[in-house]
């Protein structure tokens, strides 16, 4: 290992190699003083990477060049097959920041017409841009494996087990979409040029304990009492009430896309709602016409047609998903229900009730908007 005085006194080249495979640190003498280098092969080729002047008072010391060649000699392994130099240099050549992607991904959902985008931009602006406001100014390209291992165990940290791997998947979108952005001829004017040449989500681990499979079931009783109970509550709304009833008549439905249909949407002379589904298609290729039955029809008759939405507040905006939560749960507790549900037990009581009725596979899932793939259905099937 070099001394600082085999440096200091050196009147060519010397190296000091980082470990197998790990590169060298390199230090020529010039008319200026002693420059290091990172050094490695490619194709049997030395490429070096200077990184600066050794010796005080202007330049680094021995152990600042080592910590430098050693974050190379990581970055290098990090972003392989993709060469440490070329990578370097694009770098240099783009501006794009982790901020500028992360904000060019969100205005990319809005200009789709993605719903989750607002609840996107709350998780990037918590966990990431006022978590980490120094890593949000990194250039998008620098970002390694190890930053988004930061970032996720920052909310795993605090308790936010499923909330980490929400942000792992909204961090992996836009990395995805970086990666093409920079080559998308339709991208607006001004976007920034990232530079992205792989993705380092795909290199972190999904916690797969935080994703748990839900099993809860209504039984026959459960469904009764609702039905005749949830009304009874001082704090739920008559028009939350019928809502919560509207989610049992129409097979389970989404309530987010439920209590997004409009007065327009409902058409009581075919008795069917057109719900518009933003998973797996968007504006009219997203959009599925469900039965009304007559349940259903007498509930949606008996609100007042005040707004565009039946299922509204007094500002005529519609419910959130929250407010029905919190409707059940005032429901639960006035009845003191010990063996508790959530609101998305519904729609999976509902698929079991559709499969003890005789539905099929295929019929359930046009009723609960699961996704159909194949040919066929993508660009022929239009019922």
């Amino acid at each position: 290992m070099l001394s600082p005085k085999n440096v200091e006194t050196c009147t060519g080249t010397i190296a000091e190699s980082m470990g197998r495979g790990m590169g060298a640190i390199e230090f020529k003498r010039q008319p200026n003083g002693v420059h290091g280098y990172f050094r490695y092969y490619r194709n049997g080729k030395p490429v070096r990477i200077k990184i600066g002047l050794h010796g005080k008072p202007a330049g680094l010391s021995l152990t600042e060049i080592r910590t430098k060649a050693g974050e190379l000699a990581r970055l290098r392994q990090e972003i392989a097959p993709t060469d440490l130099k070329l990578h370097l240099e694009r770098r240099k050549a783009t501006g794009g920041t982790l901020a500028d992607l992360l904000s060019a991904y969100l205005l990319d959902l809005e200009r789709r017409g993605r719903l989750a985008t607002k609840d996107v931009k709350a998780i990037f602006k918590r966990n990431v841009l006022q978590a980490n406001p120094a890593l949000a100014q990194v250039p998008a390209c620098e970002i390694v494996p190890a930053d988004i291992v930061g970032l996720l165990a920052n909310v795993h940290n605090r308790g936010g087990i499923a909330s980490a791997n929400s942000l792992r998947s909204y961090l992996s979108a836009a990395f995805s979409y970086g990666l093409k952005a920079d080559n998308d001829h339709t991208r607006p004017i001004g976007t920034p040029v990232f530079g992205i040449t792989y993705n380092p989500v795909s290199a972190t681990k999904r916690n797969d304990g935080a994703v748990k499979l839900g099993e809860r079931v209504l039984t026959h009783d459960e469904i009764k009492h609702l039905w005749q109970n949830i009304g009874s509550v001082p704090e739920v709304s008559p028009t939350m009430a019928g809502f919560i009833k509207m989610l049992l008549c129409l097979g389970g439905q989404r309530p987010k896309q439920l209590l997004r249909a409009k007065w327009d949407d409902y058409d009581f002379d075919n008795m069917t709602v057109r719900i518009v589904s933003f998973k797996g298609g968007r504006g009219e290729h997203g959009a599925h016409l469900i039965p009304l039955t007559d349940r259903a029809c007498q509930i949606i008759e008996s609100i007042p047609q005040i707004g565009e939405y039946p299922f509204a507040f007094r500002d005529f905006e519609h419910y959130s998903q929250g407010s029905v939560s919190r409707a059940i749960g005032l429901y639960m507790e006035k009845h003191k229900i010990t063996n508790t549900y959530l609101v998305r037990d519904i729609r999976r009581t509902c698929k079991n009730l559709l499969i003890d009725a005789g539905v099929d596979r295929e019929s359930r899932n046009l009723i609960q908007i699961h996704q159909l793939t194949g040919v066929d259905y993508r660009h022929y099937d239009r019922h």
